[in-house]
């Protein structure tokens, strides 16, 4: 089963055509990359890059799968992402006396 890591590694390597520059951009070591790819070639069942020394290409099977990584990596940026209209930051409420008990159980319900 591929995992999310593989996914946003092989992102970066199809993005930037190199394992080794994908490495620097995923903060892993250029062999780590290697066999993350060997990885989700292995899960997937399919050659996903044509190696030829330093330089890889992705094959057919990488083209293919290419768009429906960066779907699936955009689609998990946006459940990360915070709603606009969240608020944050710290917050002064001031009331009379009178409603602080009232003010404070409806505070804490929030």
């Amino acid at each position: 089963m591929p995992t999310l890591r593989m996914l946003k590694t092989f992102r970066a390597v199809a993005r930037t055509g190199s394992f080794s520059t994908a490495a620097e951009k995923v903060a892993l070591t250029q062999a780590a990359v290697s066999l993350q790819m060997r990885g989700l070639e292995e899960a997937l069942g399919r050659q996903l890059f044509d190696r030829r020394g330093r330089q890889i290409a992705l094959t057919q099977h990488g083209l293919t799968i290419w768009p429906k990584v960066e779907q699936i990596l955009d689609l998990l940026a946006e459940l990360e992402a915070k709603p606009t209209d969240a608020m944050e930051g710290p917050v002064t409420i001031g009331a009379l006396v009178s409603v602080i008990g009232a003010l404070s159980l409806a505070v804490a319900r929030l």
